[in-house]
């Protein structure tokens, strides 16, 4: 069994050779051109491909504007990818019981149910009667 060797390295903090490198760093220049800027922000160049373009975050946040998902796609697929999408989006939503607040017909906000909590009047109150 190897002896354990006692290290000038130990305690809190580490003093070791964290980001001791003096190695120059390769930095991703945006791929607008004519820019200068570093490209930190990648775009998808297509829906559902691996390729990337790098952006800087004025140019990311114009070319965000300005995407569209379902560019290139015949009218029938735009509808069935669409359908697709919007079924999965509905497996995520938040149940309708959660937003339900006592009685009423749900015509009143949460925020008037419980106005008309504090004052003790009925869900089915006339507004004119609130007044």
């Amino acid at each position: 069994m190897p002896k354990a060797k006692r290290s000038d390295n130990w305690g809190f903090p580490r003093w070791g050779s964290y980001e001791s490198s003096r190695e120059t760093q390769q930095v991703k220049i945006c791929d607008r051109h004519g820019c200068d800027e570093a490209g930190n922000c990648p775009a998808p160049k297509s829906p559902n491909s691996p390729e990337r373009w790098y952006f800087c975050q004025t140019h990311a946040a114009e070319y965000n504007r300005g995407w569209d998902y379902f560019e290139g796609l015949d009218k029938e697929e735009r509808k069935k990818r669409e359908a697709d999408e919007q079924r999965d989006a509905n497996a995520y939503q938040e149940a309708a019981h959660y937003s339900w607040m006592g009685s009423g017909d749900g015509s009143r906000s949460r925020d008037e149910m419980t106005a008309l909590e504090i004052f003790d009047l009925t869900p089915d109150v006339e507004f004119d009667t609130v007044k």
